[in-house]
Parts: C-alpha cells; structure tokens; sequence
C-alpha cells in the first residue's frame, strides 16, 4: 500500500526536505550517539488520540522516572515564538530514543524519501494502470501553473513553495523499483534490523552499568 509522506509542513516550520536534509546530516555531527541524552523523546499534541494519552502517563514525576522525556505540543504559544522549540535537527539529533520516528535512531534516522518525486512518478503510473478508461480533460477544467498556486500564498508557506520549486527537469531516469524480496533475501535484512536493535540495547545497557557503578 503507498504511503503518502509530507515533506514540508510551513504552518510548524518544517523546511523544505532538500534544505531540512542538510541540517539533520549537520545535526548528526554535533553529538555521537553514545554522548546524546539517553531518554525517550515524543512531542505532539496527545489530545487526539486515547493511545496518545496514555504515552503521557508515560512521563517523569516525582517518584517516577521511566528516562521518557514527553511533551504536549502548546500550539498557540509555538505558533507565536515560531516553533523554534520543534526545530527538528536541533531536537531530534540530541537524545538518544525517538517514539513515533524509528524504534532505535543511530546519528538521527531520516523516514521522508530522498527521491520524493520518482515515487510519485510511480505512484501515479501505477494508479493510472488501474484505470478502465482513457481520461480527458473537462471542458470546464482550469489549468494550474506555478504562478496561479504560488501568488495566493503567503508568509512560510509562500517561502517554502517557493524554495522547494523545481527549476530544471532532472539530467536521471526515474529510479527502478526494487523487485519483491525473496525468503533469504528477506530473513537476512530482518536479521540486519534485529542486530542493529542488538547492538544498540548493547550500548544502552553499558551506559547504564557504568552509571551505576560511578554512583
């Protein structure tokens, strides 16, 4: 099933991906994930969903601390001060755990697709394969430029729109979707995953021990 994935979100200034790519690999460099911050971070708004609520109960209290670090996302008061306090590679690059984003993130795992359009190429060709008929254009129909979307925005939205414009066609065939996995194929990228997640409970648990013994 295609996922959908949006790459920029002006009204909590996320950047476009091209330019939020290169802070989150600058990010990566600041702190080795041995030395980041071994909590689990979440922030979002919990009021929208009962699981979301339960996550909270999650957080640290005075006689309980679980190492979650969870936070309610406060919209007016970001939207005011301009979601410095969301900025995604001075946050998310810091701690250790990100729930929501990956189960273990090693020097900050990045989920948005670096070959966004070659995905909707694919996406789109595939959908219109499923078609029955031959569309046609509507007599009635308007057509959409750059300009027409661009002039009615404004503000971040306007600024994003305009920085994530694509300039000149791309000198590339669209990408090759990789073939189906194969059982061995398969049980060898799940056994890479497991030992990944391995080595990092391996980390976690040597940090722990040595803290333990300092104390």
């Amino acid at each position: 099933m295609p996922i959908i994935i949006v790459i920029q979100g002006a009204e909590i200034n996320i950047k476009p991906w091209h330019i939020l790519l290169g802070g989150l690999k600058e990010g990566t460099t600041r702190i080795p994930w041995l030395n980041r911050e071994p909590y689990a971070y979440w922030k979002g708004n919990p009021a929208v969903a009962e699981t979301r609520q339960d996550l909270m109960k999650c957080n640290v209290y005075e006689n309980q601390d679980w190492n979650a670090r969870l936070f309610a996302q406060h919209w007016f008061r970001e939207s005011q001060e301009g979601f410095n306090k969301s900025d995604l590679p001075n946050i998310r690059c810091t701690l250790k755990v990100l729930l929501g984003q990956s189960v273990k993130n090693t020097f900050c795992h990045v989920t948005l697709p670096l070959y966004v359009y070659d995905y909707m190429f694919h996406l789109l060709n595939s959908y219109a394969k499923l078609f029955r008929y031959k569309p046609s254009i509507s007599a009635n129909a308007t057509e959409l430029c750059v300009e027409s979307m661009v002039c009615g925005a404004e503000g971040s939205v306007k600024k994003f729109m305009v920085e994530s414009l694509v300039k000149v066609p791309a000198n590339t065939d669209p990408c090759t979707m990789p073939a189906p996995f194969d059982p061995p194929t398969l049980y060898a990228t799940l056994q890479r995953k497991e030992s990944s997640i391995q080595q990092v409970e391996s980390w976690e648990k040597s940090y722990w021990d040595n803290q333990t013994i300092t104390s």
